[in-house]
């Protein structure tokens, strides 16, 4: 939780993915606990409060909005700062859905995959059905005083990492993926612009 309020405070308009609608409602009360202003979005809403959740966003009444995958199909809300994966997600897919809400129509977005230390696997083999590089940040070593940062900012953190993927850029695997149709399962989608990618563990917690 105190990786999550981090990384949307220090952000600014941003969504949080999450699996379920229980961590999605707890997510965003966490979040509004810390003074951070954000609401859930998920399929137990109708679509009357789905729209209000989604309007507080685009309007700048709330800094977050904490979306299951099923509820945050099709959205488009402009100058998304920060794509969080509170959740790791299943597959590639889902990854491409959820970061293609940051980076929109040439504006620069960022997206951040928390996992447990034991997914790292799991999750490179994702990434790499997806085409996409990441650098990754060990929250399991402490942060470095705040003054101490320099310009890094944010990954000011000893051994923390950022790394910068241009969509547009990317190299042409050819076929090498073969009938998987990342990028063309997405017809007539608007153009991207650039996001970085960073996966985040948390620390582990102490043993008795």
């Amino acid at each position: 939780r105190d990786i999550l309020k981090e990384l949307v405070g220090d952000a600014g308009r941003a969504i949080v993915f999450s699996r379920t609608r229980v961590f999605a409602e707890d997510v965003a009360e966490v979040l509004d606990d810390a003074g951070i202003a954000a609401v859930s979005m998920h399929g137990d809403l109708n679509q009357a409060k789905r729209n209000r959740s989604l309007a507080a966003l685009s309007r700048g009444h709330v800094q977050a909005l904490v979306a299951t995958d099923v509820a945050a199909r099709g959205i488009h809300v402009d100058d998304v700062e920060l794509v969080v994966q509170a959740d790791m997600p299943d597959d590639h897919k889902t990854y491409l859905h959820r970061a293609g809400r940051t980076g929109r129509a040439g504006a620069e977005g960022t997206v951040v995959t928390v996992i447990a230390p034991g997914r790292r696997r799991r999750m490179e083999e994702l990434l790499e059905h997806a085409g996409i590089e990441a650098e990754w940040e060990d929250r399991s070593t402490p942060r470095a005083p705040r003054g101490d940062r320099g310009e890094r900012g944010f990954r000011g953190e000893r051994g923390a990492r950022d790394f910068r993927a241009d969509r547009g850029s990317r190299p042409d695997r050819g076929g090498e993926r073969g009938d998987r149709g990342v990028r063309g399962s997405r017809p007539n989608r608007p153009q991207r612009g650039e996001w970085r990618e960073r996966v985040e563990r948390p620390a582990r917690a102490p043993r008795d």
